[in-house]
């Protein structure tokens, strides 16, 4: 497992974009097998290779009106779009990848949008609204937006597609939580006790493990989602802040704020 990681520093929310047969239609000009990720201090999108060479601004904040909060990233490369969550201006974002900067706003009157998945195959996006207590799912234009489940504080969420289900993480409680993804219902405490707050979740399938960021702990932790013991994976880290899992290659990208 020792191979199992890469550090990224001074960053916020990460997404990982793989060459597979599926990306290999996309439209041309936008690269597969790339790494996304938000720099929050400056309100900047980048992506580069998964080494981090050939990085590549996307937009700034001077794209998006408004008050700047950048958090919260998901990627469709086949529909050639991104998504990004706002905290300053409480919306959610869409641009192209095409390089083009154009930004087009698809939802307000959120309170904290903390982050962001896709859902490609049902054009979908889903979010966490920290402060209203809720998570959310609307089509890729913002259209019909709908409740999924009320939790308190929900933070850093992630979906299991294959398995039906969405999982997340509570702000500062110490749980992470899981409900099914068509409607919400069976919902069950996956993870309790977390001494610190999680700040990332994230799903391998493929041993049937869950993986999460504690930020106060500086740890990245792990457990079997049939339950036994918390792992650590990595320990004295210094802020970390967003997760994400390549699970082909076995690795570990993180951010440390």
């Amino acid at each position: 497992m020792k191979n199992y990681a890469r550090q990224l520093c001074c960053l916020c929310s990460l997404c990982l974009i793989f060459a597979t047969g599926a990306v290999a239609a996309q439209e041309p000009g936008i690269p597969a097998g790339k790494l996304y990720w938000i720099d929050r201090g400056p309100d900047e999108i980048y992506r580069s290779d998964f080494d981090g060479a050939n990085p590549e601004l996307l937009l700034n904040g001077d794209d998006v009106p408004g008050s700047n909060e950048f958090r919260g990233l998901a990627v469709d490369v086949n529909a050639g779009v991104l998504f990004f969550c706002d905290n300053g201006a409480n919306k959610i974002f869409r641009a192209p990848l095409d390089g083009t900067r154009g930004v087009t706003e698809i939802v307000t009157g959120l309170a904290f949008p903390a982050d962001i998945t896709a859902d490609p195959k049902a054009a979908k996006i889903y979010w966490c609204d920290r402060d209203r207590n809720v998570i959310q799912r609307a089509n890729y234009d913002g259209s019909n937006p709908e409740t999924v489940v009320e939790t308190a504080a929900p933070y850093f969420l992630t979906l299991d597609l294959a398995g039906g289900k969405l999982y997340w993480g509570d702000f500062s409680a110490g749980n992470i939580a899981r409900v099914n993804l068509t409607d919400g219902s069976q919902r069950e405490t996956v993870v309790s006790g977390i001494k610190g707050q999680t700040r990332g979740v994230a799903l391998d399938p493929v041993e049937n493990q869950i993986y999460w960021v504690n930020r106060n702990d500086k740890k990245i932790q792990r457990r079997d989602l049939a339950g036994g013991e918390i792992e650590d994976i990595y320990t004295e880290l210094d802020t970390p802040h967003g997760m994400v899992l390549d699970v082909v290659s076995r690795k570990i990208y993180w951010a440390d704020t």
